[in-house]
C-alpha cells in the first residue's frame, strides 16, 4: 500500500483486494477487513483497491480454478470504508464472462464508486493538494479490460501528461508469490516514469515487493 501523508493519509492504493461474507468473525459481528486496515482506509481520503472479484449474481462461469463472485450488499463495505475507486484491470474481472463484468459495472456505479481498467472507462481525475491526479489502470490482453500493452501505455501517457498535473498507472501483473519484479517489469515501469507518469503501482503477486524512487517517481 502507498500513501502521501500530512495529517492523514490523502491516497491510498491497495493489492488484490476480495469482499468474502464470510471474512473476519469478531463474536457476532462479521467484518470484511481487519481493524487496522479499517482504520488505514478511514484515515484516507482517496482508496484505490484492486476489485478482485465481479460483483452480482449472474454470468456463467469460465473455465479456471477459481471463479470469485461477492453479492451486491457487499459493496457497502467499501463505501463504509472510504474505498471510492476500483480498478476491474485483473484476472478475475472476467470470472463469469462478459455479463459478469457488466454487472459488476453497474452495481458499482449504482453505490457511486468509480471504477477503472476497462476499455471503455480507464481514468480517474481526483484533487490532491491543488493538483489533478489522474488514475488508471491495465492487466494482460483480455476483451473488455484494459490491456498491458507498452505503446498504447505510453501514448496514453504522453496524453494525459498534457491534461492532468500527475498520472498514476496500476499493473496487475508478475509472478505470484515471487519476492521482486522481474527484470522487464522493472524496465517497463521505468519506461512508463520516462514517458510521463508519476508512479507506477503493481499488484497481483500477493507478496509485498519493496518499492524503487527512479527519475523522481
Amino acid at each position: 500500500m502507498a500513501g502521501c501523508k500530512s495529517n492523514m493519509r490523502t491516497l491510498l492504493f491497495t493489492g488484490d483486494t476480495f469482499l468474502s461474507v464470510n471474512s473476519l468473525r469478531i463474536g457476532k459481528v462479521i467484518l470484511p477487513f481487519m481493524p487496522t486496515i479499517v482504520e488505514m482506509f478511514t484515515n484516507s481520503k482517496h482508496v484505490c483497491i484492486n476489485l478482485e472479484t465481479t460483483v452480482g449474481t449472474g454470468g456463467t462461469k469460465v473455465p479456471k480454478a477459481y471463479n470469485f463472485q461477492t453479492p451486491p450488499n457487499a459493496l457497502k463495505w467499501l463505501t463504509d470504508n472510504n474505498v471510492f475507486i476500483c480498478s476491474l484491470a485483473n484476472n478475475h474481472s472476467l470470472d463469469y464472462g462478459e455479463m459478469g463484468l457488466k454487472q459488476t459495472i453497474e452495481y458499482l456505479k449504482g453505490e457511486g464508486i468509480s471504477f477503472i481498467g476497462t476499455e471503455e472507462c480507464n481514468q480517474k481525475d481526483i484533487i490532491v493538494g491543488g493538483n489533478t491526479i489522474r488514475i488508471c489502470s491495465y492487466f494482460g490482453n483480455q476483451q473488455g479490460i484494459a490491456g498491458i500493452n507498452k505503446q498504447k501505455i505510453v501514448d496514453d501517457l504522453i496524453r494525459h501528461k498534457g491534461e492532468v498535473d500527475y498520472v498514476f498507472v496500476c499493473l496487475h501483473w508478475g509472478e505470484e508469490y515471487v519476492a521482486y519484479p522481474s527484470p522487464e517489469q522493472q524496465q517497463m515501469a521505468h519506461d512508463f516514469i520516462d514517458a510521463g507518469a508519476k508512479a507506477v503501482i503493481g499488484h497481483h503477486p500477493h507478496v509485498m515487493q519493496g518499492y524503487e524512487v527512479y527519475h523522481g517517481g
